[in-house]
């Protein structure tokens, strides 16, 4: 595969959840809770309910964390020390299920990227269906560049570091000169994902976004990544030997 580091002016933009790490997406919540000793007091569905109500604070702040407000919700239904010690079991079965899937850490490597930057929704505070997000990676300089790019929580990044070894993670860079005149993004838009419904509108939403702060003559080409074949990476290996100057078309 040609590097994308070969092209200056290239930013390749790739998701983790459900794109590199595919086993996140496999995480089963509701084996965890039992195998931890949480399920009496918070069973699948709460769960769930407790995520999407605090989601949109959590992804895009870089004080709060999901830790707390998990241990928040055990103690606050009766776990006591015992859930306490729940929380901790189930969050290290979480946390470790960060892992890059073997095909895509032959496509890092692929890249000889000397460094991979993270952008975490989290750390950058706004999630990737926002303008600003898009604001802030491309303020990174011109590149070549790669970035992993995911809506997170600040208290995912060390698991996904951890992943992202033995390449040299570093945070997104921000207010470096040049502007990309590529992005490649590659992203699942949330179709690996165990509740994969619209994903649809989170590619036209994403791309939408990128687009409204993509400067005049920079080009933005998509791979969407889905969880029942590996197109993506023939695609993505056709994007990355074209030059940034050819004319581009989404995929």
């Amino acid at each position: 595969m040609s590097s994308p580091l070969a092209h200056a002016g290239r930013l390749v933009v790739l998701d983790f959840c459900g794109t590199l790490s595919q086993s996140v997406t496999r995480f089963n919540v509701g084996d965890h809770l039992a195998k931890h000793g949480l399920a009496p007091h918070l069973d699948e569905a709460a769960y769930w309910t407790m995520v999407q109500r605090t989601w949109a604070r959590l992804s895009t702040s870089s004080d709060a964390t999901f830790t707390a407000v998990f241990h928040d919700e055990v103690a606050r239904r009766g776990g006591g020390g015992v859930g306490a010690v729940g929380v901790d079991a189930f969050l290290r079965d979480y946390w470790g299920s960060h892992q890059v899937d073997a095909a895509w850490q032959d496509v890092l490597a692929a890249t000889r990227a000397p460094q991979i930057e993270l952008a975490t929704s989290a750390a950058v505070g706004y999630a990737k269906k926002d303008p600003r997000f898009w604001a802030a990676l491309l303020r990174g300089g011109a590149g070549p560049r790669v970035v992993v790019a995911t809506d997170h929580y600040i208290d995912a990044e060390p698991a996904i570091v951890a992943a992202l070894r033995p390449w040299s993670v570093q945070p997104v860079g921000l207010g470096a000169e040049g502007c990309p005149r590529d992005v490649v993004l590659v992203d699942d838009f949330g179709a690996c994902e165990q509740a994969a419904a619209g994903y649809a509108e989170r590619r036209r939403a994403t791309e939408e976004a990128i687009r409204s702060v993509l400067p005049d003559g920079s080009s933005l080409r998509i791979v969407q990544v889905t969880p029942d074949g590996t197109n993506h990476f023939d695609s993505l290996h056709q994007l990355l030997a074209t030059a940034p100057d050819r004319p581009a078309t989404a995929h």
